[in-house]
């Protein structure tokens, strides 16, 4: 029995030996395009206090602007850059943040719109142009009410917290 796995071991030996390269590794490694601004690397935003009251009448806050700064962008390796925002989708409100699970308030999730103020979807990505060296992207938030809760008077007051995260791609 000895003898037998000897020979089958030495046999799979040379076939491996023997074998032709079968795997062939290629690309394209780019120059750097930006930097992002060391400040930007971890965002927050903070709503302060919300009176429900409010939500109730406008179905949601009032658009809030926050920047991404990218510095040093070599536009001779980009001229455009997108962005993407990831995280937990909001099961009533397509497309938005949902709140963390540790929320106590309900009722509303985290929409973002681009520069234009137009909605985005998480997973959905904004173009921007870079036009020079150091580049801001203006992007909004805003807390919008879920339908049920608007009808159904369904806001839960209390604290709560949304994360997610945002890539960046240079086509």
């Amino acid at each position: 029995m000895n003898k037998f796995m000897l020979l089958t071991l030495g046999l799979l030996a040379n076939t491996a030996a023997d074998a032709a390269d079968n795997m062939h590794f290629s690309g394209t490694l780019r120059a750097h395009a930006c930097t992002l601004h060391p400040d930007d690397r971890d965002i927050q935003i903070d709503f302060a206090q919300i009176g429900s009251r409010d939500l109730y009448l406008n179905g949601g806050t009032a658009d809030q602007a926050f920047n991404i700064r990218l510095q040093n962008c070599n536009l001779q390796v980009a001229s455009t850059v997108e962005v993407t925002f990831m995280g937990n989708q909001s099961a009533n409100v397509p497309g938005a943040l949902a709140l963390d699970a540790s929320s106590t308030a309900a009722g509303f999730a985290i929409t973002l719109k681009d520069t234009n103020r137009q909605s985005l979807k998480l997973g959905d990505a904004s173009s921007s142009p870079l036009t020079s060296p150091d580049a801001t992207l203006r992007f909004y938030h805003r807390l919008q009410v879920e339908p049920d809760a608007l009808i159904n008077n369904g806001i839960v007051p209390g604290n709560f917290s949304a994360s997610g995260t945002f890539a960046l791609f240079y086509p």
